[in-house]
């Protein structure tokens, strides 16, 4: 999973189920004609034979699906072995059916379509286990086990996951057996691609392994409930931890008058996932994060274990900020799970940011701070964030240690992207948090095709060496000149701020103004939204910092954006 990728191309050039059934006797013995009784018609049918209809089988039920080949006599949802209709007879369970199946050796040949196998540690006959036979959403160890083609498999998937990727509509998904999976477009265990899901409401409606995910108020799925692990925040923040009972997780705090904002960030150290459901607020009002507020679960949906929220996160939803007892409710399988507070009593102006160079040709740590480029790149940034009431506080510099700093200098794929995040450093206890950590790479490769990424929306404080630690920007920008759209030449150092200051404004809360799909926009009330028509170079919002081009002239902010900004705890007194 990874966060809001931006810095789009820019506009210039450079210079699984086995069913059952049991063994047939073959062909019932001709009647002795020798013999003078009654015809009482044929004998009833041991479970396990084949039929044709309910009225042959002693057990009172014929299987005459696909998945039950020739038919097979038995008895349906069966309690034990003694309610089935033959002395080697087994309850069990196959194809979704508790039934009675014939008991049979490891070397017994069952009829035709059925083979001996082992189920709840007795042998039956049963139907062979056929190709493409699972629907999405159930467990499999190899794609020909699926319908919909693909078994996603175990660790990232718990017992694996049969499903049909690049899926265009619901009914493209395996829902054989009267499933409702659903074809899903979301970013999950790397870049995102259609595939069919199994919708959910709560935790407890999906498969052990896995968590349901909630994409908007509407829209939830079972996803793999793993992520990774985390350290214990250092013991002088604010943070109160627990566990997940019934799926849920619930955390009490206080925010104390004179509060001008904070940032309450719930994740947990087991590596288990998280969606947060509620803040209820002293008044018994709620901030409801499958309602209005739905767009405050981003990071939960990207990252799993964790999910910064910033309350309140835009000026018009100023009457969230109340004074006194919260509580926080989460979804959780966690054992875990914890809730870091960070309170600001002003809304600060000042950023501070780490810069880490990733062995960069002629840039390094010790002389980067007088560098004419990386000076002009710092003085452009600090233009940028000055109109929001922002001022780059300080710039700290680090050289990413060998081998990880040529290893990574270049970012091809998503796992390289998440291991240079976890090479932010901790900070000592006994100092302040609130660093915002910036990586510079040589570039991205065509996986990611992009300019920059941030790894949140918005970014946790303190929590230094995750995958949700930071942005990262290319520096192949810096010191070059560019060919703008109309031919005039363009300082590359000054492009690379741009990109920079809009990667550091999602982390620290904002969202693109219009999304590169025409459909979503941002949260704030002041911001222009662009008609699809008009997309991109004749919209309202072309000139905005959070417009999802890269452009020298995307670079204006507005009050609303600035309150944002000065909101999150990262901008500090």
């Amino acid at each position: 999973m990874i966060a809001t990728a931006c810095g789009e191309a820019p506009t210039y050039v450079l210079l699984e189920v086995p069913a059952s059934v049991l063994t047939d006797a073959g062909p019932e013995p001709a009647p002795d004609a020798s013999v003078n009784v009654p015809d009482a018609g044929p004998p009833l049918r041991d479970d396990g034979l084949g039929c044709t209809r309910d009225r042959q089988c002693a057990g009172g039920n014929c299987l005459r699906n696909d998945n039950f080949p020739g038919g097979y006599c038995t008895r349906l949802d069966c309690q034990n072995d003694r309610e089935c209709n033959r002395p080697d007879g087994v309850c069990t369970e196959a194809a979704g059916e508790r039934l009675c199946a014939a008991f049979c050796l490891p070397n017994d040949r069952c009829r035709a379509g059925y083979t001996c196998t082992t189920v709840g540690g007795d042998r039956v006959c049963l139907p062979e286990i056929r190709e493409l036979d699972r629907e999405d959403g159930e467990p499999c160890t190899q794609d020909n086990q699926c319908r919909g083609g693909s078994c996603l498999l175990a660790p990232e998937w718990p017992d694996g996951h049969c499903t049909t990727m690049s899926c265009n509509e619901l009914s493209g998904c395996a829902n054989h057996r009267g499933g409702d999976n659903q074809c899903v477009n979301i970013v999950l265990l790397g870049p995102a691609e259609p595939k069919c899901l199994r919708p959910c409401q709560r935790y407890p409606d999906c498969r052990a392994g896995y968590a349901c995910d909630h994409q908007d108020a509407n829209n939830a799925f079972c996803v793999p409930d793993v992520a990774e692990v985390h350290a214990l925040p250092p013991a002088a923040t604010q943070v109160i931890c627990g566990r997940g009972e019934d799926g849920i997780a619930r955390f009490t705090y206080q925010i104390p008058a004179g509060t001008t904002s904070y940032l309450a960030t719930p994740f947990t150290r087991d590596g288990r996932r998280l969606f947060p459901h509620h803040v209820e607020l002293p008044s018994g009002s709620r901030i409801d994060f499958l309602g209005d507020n739905n767009f405050q679960t981003l990071m939960a949906n990207l990252h799993g274990f964790l999910n910064p929220t910033v309350i309140p996160a835009t000026r018009d939803r100023g009457q969230q900020l109340e004074f006194g007892a919260h509580v926080y409710e989460i979804e959780t399988w966690s054992e875990d799970v914890c809730l870091w507070l960070t309170t600001e009593s002003t809304p600060g102006p000042r950023l501070e940011l780490r810069i880490y160079l990733t062995g960069l040709a002629g840039f390094r740590a010790a002389t980067a701070a007088n560098d004419p480029i990386i000076m002009a790149f710092r003085d452009e940034l600090a233009i940028l964030f000055a109109q929001a009431g922002l001022q780059l506080a300080r710039l700290q510099f680090r050289d990413v240690p060998e081998p990880a700093g040529s290893d990574l200098r270049f970012i091809d794929d998503f796992e390289q992207l998440l291991a240079l995040m976890a090479l932010a450093e901790p900070i000592p206890a006994n100092r302040d948090q609130r660093v915002a950590n910036v990586f510079l790479v040589e570039g991205f490769g065509p996986e990611l095709g992009v300019l920059g990424v941030s790894t949140g929306l918005p970014g946790p404080v303190g929590l230094h060496g995750t995958r949700a630690s930071g942005v990262v920007l290319t520096a192949e920008l810096l010191g070059q000149p560019l060919q703008g759209p109309n031919g005039e030449e363009v300082d590359g150092t000054l492009v690379t701020a741009n990109v920079a200051a809009h990667e550091l404004g999602h982390y620290l809360g904002l969202f693109h103004t219009t999304g590169s799909d025409l459909v979503t926009f941002d949260p704030i009330d002041d911001t222009a939204e662009c008609p699809a028509d008009q997309f991109p170079f004749d919209c309202p919002d072309f000139e905005n910092l959070m417009f999802p081009f890269a452009d020298p002239a995307a670079r204006r902010l507005t009050p609303g954006q600035a309150f944002s900004l000065g909101a999150h705890p990262l901008t500090k007194e």
